[in-house]
């Protein structure tokens, strides 16, 4: 029974692709390495993945502030940009227009100047603002 674990230490230090003449203290140098190697693999991946999503979200953010969508849709476009990434996100939240207000699509006339004109709701409520104030 004495030969069985030196078998499993040649057998593990050939897996690991150590000479099969490894002692155990090579074998477990190596797979303390290994683990090293994968634990610095998924610390990568994870700081990978909040980059991703910090892009994704910042790119959201922006198309929201850019009224090209509404804010309760939020969330979706956040798992969209999850799932095809901050170049498919950022092509699609391009191809979208932003919402333009209702008045300056209406407008019949051009203006003379550059300062909008106050239509007659906004004129009542400036009046009656006014009224306010001095009571």
């Amino acid at each position: 029974t004495n030969n069985q674990p030196q078998m499993d230490i040649k057998t593990l230090a050939l897996t690991l692709g150590l000479p099969e003449t490894a002692d155990e203290a090579a074998v477990n140098a190596k797979l303390a390495e290994l683990k090293t190697a994968n634990d610095d693999v998924e610390n990568i991946r994870r700081e990978n993945e909040q980059l991703k999503l910090s892009q994704v979200t910042a790119a959201v953010d922006a198309a929201i502030a850019a009224k090209k969508i509404p804010a309760e849709k939020k969330q979706h476009f956040l798992d969209l940009g999850k799932m095809v990434g901050i170049e498919t996100l950022n092509a699609t939240l391009d191809s979208i227009a932003p919402a333009q207000k209702l008045s300056a699509t209406l407008q019949t006339e051009p203006t003379s100047d550059d300062a909008p004109k106050a239509g007659p709701w906004e004129l009542r409520m400036a009046e009656i603002r006014e009224n306010l104030k001095k009571q």
